[in-house]
């Protein structure tokens, strides 16, 4: 479950920003974001599951967005195979 086959594609790279498509295979594995890195999302096809440190979780969707704040730790799972839009944010000091 923590090795699901990923792709990614990169649609615009900057020193403090990536955007692109990312595919995963149904899965699920540990997330530790550094204090300085954040995720938005938009699910185009499939489900995820985010889950929190305290054992709360968000499900999104086709057609819904979600955030990975900074800091977040926690568990990303893959309900059915899904594509997303990302954009990811590191800010340095």
């Amino acid at each position: 479950a923590g090795n699901p086959k990923r792709l990614t594609t990169s649609l615009y790279e900057h020193p403090n920003m990536s955007c692109g498509i990312w595919h995963c295979d149904v899965g699920a594995w540990r997330i530790v974001f550094a204090a300085n890195k954040q995720e938005f999302f938009q699910v185009i096809k499939g489900m995820v599951r985010l889950h929190d440190a305290h054992g709360e979780f968000v499900e999104i969707h086709a057609g819904q967005a979600g955030i990975i704040p900074p800091g977040f730790v926690g568990m990303f799972e893959v309900l059915e195979p899904v594509e997303k839009y990302y954009v990811i944010v590191e800010i340095t000091a």
